[in-house]
């Protein structure tokens, strides 16, 4: 509600101020062009409509109060019928008087009385009558208790029966589904193990691609005691020892550039799964001097870019892992 409110109250304030606004403009232009004052001819007009609406304000809180603390005095229709019901309620109302009876007729009366009094008390079972048969009718009622009681007790036996049969079939079948979800569960403790071998089987194929991926494409730039250093930091970023970098030189006559590096770094972390910040820190702790103007934020944004490089981007085909430059040369 209040938000409908605050709606209505912004929407009046929009028509306002467009009407205001819209009001000093065209009376400027008049009085620019035609040099009309638009004040003679609408101040009348506004004082009456300001009369107007505040007097019928007046007036209309006035009357509602009236009618609020004299909400009697309109309704006259309703004030006779709540006096025309009050009349009647008040009104006493005329008991019919018994007539007089005759001997006779109260006599017919007593004996009818004496009937009804006799068969209530038969119905109830309170009194007992004062009749010859009354050992029979014990002996019926007697009869009917005990095969009331046989009964109860046939249908309590019935109830046993069944509570405690139903009880065996939940309890045998509540044993076969906790022996069914036991053996779901040994199979799922196989599946598990199952998917971790073949996780660990995947990451030591994944770690000798790279290792020989590496090994074959900066063989022409490294020693061999770097290419070893280098394998040692791949596998620390692989675990996440990322304090365990050791640094590398290329060589001097044929050193690796910028571009090569970065490439390389994001080759080696797409099969990996690393980030590509943590792929910049491992190239930059690895190649110090090599990418010593090159800051991990900057080297983040530009491992896979597009420039001319001896180390080109080479992107796993989906779910793949092996590199497509190695494939090419084992073709060859």
């Amino acid at each position: 509600m209040a938000n409908y409110i605050q709606i209505r109250a912004k929407k009046a304030s929009d028509v306002i101020g467009a009407g205001v606004i819209s009001y000093a403009l065209i009376g400027s232009f008049l009085l620019y062009k035609f040099h009309i004052n638009l004040m003679e001819y609408t101040t009348p007009i506004i004082l009456g409509f300001v009369v107007i609406t505040v007097s019928f304000a007046c007036t209309k809180r006035l009357f509602y109060h009236i009618m609020m603390e004299n909400s009697n005095l309109l309704s006259f229709s309703m004030q006779k019928e709540f006096i025309s019901v009050s009349s009647t309620i008040n009104e006493p109302q005329n008991e019919p008087q018994s007539e007089p009876q005759s001997e006779p007729q109260k006599a017919n009366n007593d004996t009818q009385e004496n009937e009804v009094g006799g068969q209530e008390t038969l119905k109830s079972g309170q009194e007992i009558p004062k009749v010859d048969k009354k050992s029979g009718q014990e002996t019926l009622k007697g009869g009917q208790e005990i095969l009331n009681d046989t009964k109860n007790d046939t249908k309590n036996d019935t109830k046993n029966d069944t509570k405690n049969d139903t009880k065996s079939d939940t309890k045998n079948g509540t044993d076969e589904i906790i022996e069914h979800s036991y053996s779901y569960l040994d199979k799922y403790a196989m599946l598990q193990e199952n998917i971790e071998k073949e996780n660990i089987k995947r990451k030591v194929l994944i770690m000798e691609a790279i290792r020989e991926y590496v090994t074959y494409t900066v063989a022409p730039y490294l020693k061999k005691e770097d290419v070893l250093i280098l394998l040692e930091n791949i596998n620390c970023m692989a675990i996440g020892h990322t304090s365990s970098y050791k640094n590398i030189r290329s060589d001097l006559n044929n050193p690796l550039r910028s571009p090569d590096l970065r490439h390389l770094a994001w080759n080696i972390g797409e099969r990996l799964g690393i980030p590509n910040r943590e792929r910049a820190i491992f190239i930059k702790a690895s190649f110090p001097f090599e990418l010593r103007d090159a800051t991990v934020e900057y080297l983040e944004r530009n491992l896979r870019d597009v420039i001319p490089a001896s180390i080109p981007i080479d992107r796993p085909a989906k779910g793949d892992y092996k590199f497509n430059s190695m494939k090419k040369t084992i073709a060859a």
